[in-house]
């Protein structure tokens, strides 16, 4: 009988083992990531995301609302992710992100 099995099998434990390892490797940073807070910026454009209070900004992830908007808090609340949701101008958020690089 051959004996080409045997170099198969070590071969196919050495590849479970390697990709063990990586998926620890990778697994470890899962903790910080979960502990990233997620900012969450859009416009006032009725009826995908407008604010409750009439005004074309909102502070408060409460004031907001339309289809988008009520879509993403919906698929965040399945999460357990902390996020900030804001209406403001395209400008803001672009002049926000580029302050904390």
């Amino acid at each position: 009988m051959p004996t080409e099995t045997a170099p198969v099998s070590s071969k196919l434990i050495t590849g479970i083992k390697t990709g063990l390892i990586a998926l620890t490797l990778s697994a470890i940073g899962l903790p910080v990531l979960a502990a990233e807070r997620l900012y969450i910026f859009t416009e006032n454009y009725p009826p995908y995301n407008a604010s409750e209070t009439g005004k074309g900004f909102a502070h408060n992830e409460d004031d907001i609302t339309g289809i988008c908007a009520d879509m993403v808090k919906a698929m965040l609340s399945r999460v357990d992710y902390d996020y900030v949701m804001k209406m403001r101008d395209w400008s803001y958020a672009y002049n926000w992100v580029q302050d904390r690089e």
